[in-house]
């Protein structure tokens, strides 16, 4: 990485001086010749006035949750089977029927304020 001077860019001739006024702000102006000396601003540094001062306030509040349920797929199966009746002790044939769902289930929480 190459890192130039603003002398060597642009030459001595054109080379931007800082001058500072009456009320303390920073201005710029162009030498045409290398006989004036420039006044260059102080550094900027940044203060605590800079920046501004942050509160944070907390206060109690309530959570709401707020719960959804959403069927994705049913399945329904039916099956025959055979048993033996426990109180005659007969065999007899039943149709039993399984419905299998497939449910989502979502929970949100937020506070209100």
């Amino acid at each position: 990485m190459v890192i130039k001077s603003m002398t060597d860019m642009v030459g001595p001739a054109a080379t931007p001086v800082l001058n500072e006024d009456k009320r303390g702000e920073s201005t710029e102006q162009h030498r045409d010749n290398g006989e004036d000396e420039p006044r260059l601003a102080p550094p900027l540094r940044p203060s605590s006035a800079d920046f501004p001062k942050l509160a944070v306030r907390t206060t109690p509040v309530g959570t709401k949750v707020r719960e959804s349920e959403k069927v994705l797929g049913e399945t329904i199966t039916r099956k025959t089977e055979e048993y033996v009746d426990e109180q005659t002790g007969e065999k007899r044939v039943r149709t039993v029927e399984y419905v299998e769902k497939l449910i989502e289930r979502e929970k949100r929480s937020s506070r209100s304020s």
